[in-house]
């Protein structure tokens, strides 16, 4: 029995009139996109990042094709009314969840050679800051230099890791690893999630940035401005242009929360479009749209697409504090 190869290609033309598989919601923008020659529910959703795929399909030696049935547990003859007709994305069975050690943690949280992201940040704030950060976050080295940023959920539990590679400027590096994955049982949560306070419901505010990185320097620099500590800001991050997903976002119900995307339209839009979802789901969910409704052609004659929201910070120190309080307010 071997497995037939076979490639997926899109549609050139969306349905906009289908509800996505995956998110189950309504294709209006068309961000699920079909493949050809397949049935409707097959596809790539460019909204929540997941793709919705076909059975595989084998052929024995006769020449006769099967699919393998995941609740029969055999393989089954492959018809196309079959295939028409399965569910386009078969349940699995979740791995029991596991979590790290606190010991790895605090290990590499004093390993003395510290990684360019902390150095970077040393070099440009304040020692007093930079430690209050680094304990704050539990930010490690690893042994090749990589800056260790822990995944802490509500209960403290540990939950995944996730490393980066800066170079000596604080930029980020193509290189990147994540070496707990989901098939052993661990499973993703908010960077900074473990600051979250049961008790605070009312006057915590959470600030959603994409990377850890901004979470960072966000608590560093909007925290400290004059007026503003009394806002009980805490800054989260939510890993990648998608990665805030719903599972995610449970830790946020009930509370206050501004999600400041990074510079572009489809960072903005990708947020905008989760916003009613988050708000049903009892969060009071709001978007700061920081490309002030410019498009990225606009964005990039200006030369702000996609520009490093530490720098947008810092050109926002130089206003009026004003700007930041109606923010939080």
């Amino acid at each position: 029995m071997k497995r037939i190869e076979y490639s997926l290609e899109f549609e050139k033309r969306r349905d906009f009139t289908l509800t996505t598989p995956c998110c189950n919601s309504n294709n209006k923008d068309g961000k699920f996109v079909n493949y050809k020659d397949l049935p409707k529910h097959y596809g790539y959703c460019h909204s929540c990042g997941k793709a919705t795929l076909p059975p595989a399909i084998y052929e024995n030696d006769t020449g006769d094709k099967f699919i393998w049935d995941d609740f029969a547990k055999r393989y089954v003859p492959y018809e196309e009314s079959i295939v028409e007709n399965l569910p386009a994305k078969k349940a699995k069975t979740k791995v029991l969840q596991k979590f790290i050690d606190e010991d790895e943690v605090w290990k590499h949280y004093q390993n003395s050679n510290e990684n360019n992201l902390l150095k970077y940040l040393r070099t440009n704030y304040s020692k007093d800051l930079v430690d209050e950060v680094k304990h704050m976050y539990m930010i490690g080295t690893n042994e090749t230099g990589g800056t260790m940023f822990w995944k802490c959920n509500k209960k403290a539990h540990v939950c995944k890791l996730k490393v980066m590679y800066y170079d000596s400027n604080g930029k980020r590096l193509d290189k990147f690893n994540v070496p707990y994955k989901n098939e052993g049982g661990y499973y993703d949560c908010l960077f900074g999630e473990h600051l979250i306070i049961d008790n605070c419901k009312g006057s915590q505010i959470l600030v959603l940035v994409e990377s850890e990185k901004t979470a960072i320097i966000g608590s560093m620099l909007i925290n400290k401005l004059p007026g503003m500590a009394s806002k009980n800001i805490t800054w989260l991050a939510y890993g990648g242009l998608n990665g805030l997903t719903e599972e995610k976002a449970k830790s946020l119900i009930g509370r206050k929360v501004l999600a400041i995307p990074d510079i572009s339209s489809k960072a903005v839009a990708t947020l905008l479009q989760k916003e009613s979802l988050f708000r049903n789901m009892g969060i009071d969910f709001n978007v700061w749209d920081t490309t002030n409704g410019l498009n990225d052609k606009e964005l990039k004659s200006l030369s702000l697409y996609n520009k490093d929201l530490e720098d947008l910070f810092r050109d926002l120190q130089g206003h009026k504090n004003s700007q930041w309080h109606l923010l939080f307010d």
